[in-house]
Formats: structure tokens, C-alpha cells, sequence
């Protein structure tokens, strides 16, 4: 029994702390509420404004023109006008909006605003409503709607009001299509590249071949050539006879030489004579006169002889008649008849002369020097 009599007075001491608790938590939230009754009263009423909207409907537009709907808006003085940035439909595109100059008072203000929209697809089209956002300077706002503002928008091409008619069909593609143009053009380069190739190697082959020696010169041509520099010398002037006759005897052994194919510069004298002996001298030219024109070389060159201006002279004409009397001969020529000459069926040929040693002086050839009055040796 006493158990239950504690538990009973603990019951009732809890629920007389639990009321006591409460009663004290209501009288500290009672100030509270008066005060936020109080802040609510301080709290400014929300400002009004209104919207009035013109549009001309009258007349459509054309695709890319602008629709211009105008604002009228009654707002406090001081407060701001803002529109949204995107509309419904899309194809409605808000280009630009600029306030009209209109009187303002002191407590109220009424503006003017003038929205220009852009559309760019022709059709009948609706512009959805959509709220201008009227804001005051201590935070407060106002949204006012528009009207859905119908608009109907014509093509910039001229036949868009009629009926659309559709192209024939066309035939199909190939996606696959034979074209041997780049195969051409690769084998024509190809072609060309090889010709190229050959003419490159046959020009190539040609530069590496070196071309033919020329034809030998004739004997008498370099004998002429080489008695024709000794005479423009002038060795005997300076009293170089041994220079003199050696030049003079190398140019007639090196001519006969060639002419009868022997060695000349490399023979002696008699060797020389022996291989001449079978040789036929032309008229007025003979064997001894060879003979003694070698010999007397000979005595110049090893025998100590002294030869003096005239005869190195003389001796260099005989040289030159040697020369001339032996070279080849040409074909004889035909001599063309000329008026008040010849008759018809006539001919005339002209046979070479053939000069001798003694007359050699009078019909010298045009590379000897000058006659000079006597010859030494001729006379003996």
C-alpha cells in the first residue's frame, strides 16, 4: 500500500510541474506576438500600379518586319520598368524596348513604352501574355500581365499565297560511279616520266661517248705552217743558225716522213735516202737536190759549218719549192667557156704547171721570202 501511495503522489507532483511549465511558456510568448503585431502594422501598404496596351491589327506584316505594341504603365515616381527576355511563341523576338518621353508627377508617374518584336516565319501567330515587372526603390514589386497580342505575318516572296506543287521525282544517285580519269592522268605522267627517263639516258650516252678525233692534217699543210713561222722568226737577224737550220731540217724530214710513212725526225740521212730511192720525183726535182739539201743541214748542225744570211735565206726557199713541188696534186680543172672564147662542143682544160728549182725564184709560193739576188750554192 505504501508503494502505490508513493507512485500516486509522484504522478501528481509531475503533472502539477508540467502545468506550472506551461503556464510560464505562454506569458513569454505573449510579448512576442504584440510586438510582430505591431511591426506589421508599421509595414507601408503595396504600391498600385496599372498597364494599358495598343496594337494595330489592321493591316498584316511581312517576314521580317517589326511588331510594334505599345505600353502604357501607372507606376509611383521613382520606380523601375523591366520586360522579360524570352517570350512564347519562340519565332517572337523582343528587338528592343525604349521608353516615350512622357509628364511625370510627384506622387504617380505614367510611362510609355514602346516593344518592338521581330518575326521571321510567316503564319498566323498569337504572342503568349507575359508579366512587365514594375519595381519601386525600397524593394518592392508589382507584376502587371499583358494581353495575347494575334498577328498574322505574310511571305516576302510573291507566289507564297498559292498553292505549293511538288517536283517531279528525281531519278536515283549511284553512290558508285566508274571514273578512270585519275588513272588516265597517272598513266600519261607515268608515260611522259619514262620517255623522259629515255631521253635523259640516250643524251647521257651521248655526252659519254667522246666525239671522233678530227681527220688528220695533210703533210704539206704542217710543213708549210712550220716554214712559214721560221720565215716571221727572226733567228738569222739574232745569229741563231744552229736554231735556224735545226727548225728547217726537223720541218723537211718530219714532212717526207709523213709523206712516204717513215719515220723522218728519227732516220739518219742515208737511212733516209735509201727509202727515197724508190720514190718518183716530179719534173725538175730529183733525188740529189734532196740529198744535198739534207747534207748541208747536217754540216750545220754537227759539222760546225757557218752559213751566212743568204744562204739560210735561200736554203728556206728551197724548203718551200720541196714542199710544193711534192704535195698531191688536184684534179685537173675544167675551164667554163666565155664569151667571144670558145664554140659550142669546145673545151679548154688548164694542166697544172710543174716548177723547177731554177725557177722557183721567179715562181715562188706565196709563203717564201723575198728573192734576193744570187744563190751561193745554185751558182756551184
Amino acid at each position: 500500500m505504501r508503494n502505490l501511495t508513493r507512485i500516486a503522489l509522484a504522478v501528481s507532483l509531475s503533472a502539477l510541474f508540467a502545468s506550472v511549465a506551461a503556464a510560464r511558456d505562454a506569458g513569454a510568448r505573449a510579448p512576442d506576438s504584440a510586438g510582430a503585431a505591431t511591426n506589421n502594422a508599421a509595414v507601408a501598404p503595396r504600391f498600385e500600379a496599372t498597364l494599358a496596351q495598343q496594337f494595330d491589327t489592321s493591316a498584316p506584316i511581312k517576314a521580317g518586319e517589326t511588331v510594334d505594341v505599345t505600353f502604357q504603365i501607372t507606376h509611383p515616381a521613382g520606380a523601375t520598368v523591366s520586360f522579360p527576355t524570352a517570350y512564347s511563341p519562340e519565332r517572337w523576338v523582343l528587338i528592343g524596348a525604349e521608353r516615350l518621353p512622357t509628364a511625370e508627377g510627384e506622387r504617380a508617374t505614367k510611362s510609355e513604352w514602346l516593344a518592338k518584336f521581330g518575326i521571321y516565319r510567316p503564319g498566323m501567330t498569337t504572342l503568349d501574355s507575359f508579366e512587365i515587372t514594375v519595381s519601386t526603390p525600397d524593394g518592392q514589386t508589382v507584376l502587371l500581365p499583358t494581353e495575347p497580342v494575334e498577328v498574322k505575318v505574310l511571305s516576302i516572296f510573291a507566289d507564297a499565297t498559292s498553292e505549293p506543287e511538288f517536283i517531279e521525282p528525281r531519278p536515283p544517285v549511284p553512290v558508285w560511279v566508274e571514273d578512270y580519269t585519275l588513272a588516265f592522268v597517272g598513266g600519261g605522267a607515268l608515260a611522259f616520266a619514262l620517255l623522259g627517263l629515255v631521253a635523259w639516258g640516250v643524251r647521257r650516252r651521248q655526252l659519254m661517248v667522246p666525239p671522233p678525233p678530227p681527220p688528220p692534217r695533210a703533210a704539206h699543210e704542217i710543213a708549210i705552217e712550220k716554214l712559214g713561222a721560221l720565215a716571221a722568226d727572226d733567228l738569222v737577224e739574232r745569229g741563231e743558225y744552229m736554231l735556224y737550220w735545226v727548225r728547217l731540217s726537223e720541218a723537211i724530214r718530219e714532212y717526207l716522213g709523213r709523206s712516204y710513212g717513215f719515220p723522218g725526225t728519227e732516220f739518219t740521212t742515208t737511212e733516209m735516202l735509201v727509202i727515197l730511192e724508190r720514190v718518183e720525183w716530179p719534173v725538175g726535182l730529183g733525188l740529189d737536190d734532196i740529198h744535198r739539201f739534207l747534207r748541208r743541214c747536217d754540216e750545220v748542225k754537227f759539222g760546225g759549218a757557218e752559213p751566212n744570211v743568204e744562204e739560210s735565206t735561200a736554203t728556206l726557199r728551197r724548203a718551200f719549192s720541196f714542199v710544193e713541188l711534192t704535195k698531191p696534186r688536184l684534179a685537173p680543172a675544167v675551164a667554163l667557156p666565155t664569151a667571144g672564147g670558145l664554140g659550142d662542143g669546145d673545151t679548154e682544160v688548164e694542166e697544172e704547171g710543174v716548177a723547177t728549182i731554177a725557177d722557183s725564184a721567179e715562181a715562188k709560193p706565196r709563203w717564201a721570202p723575198p728573192a734576193e739576188p744570187s744563190d751561193p750554192q745554185e751558182e756551184e
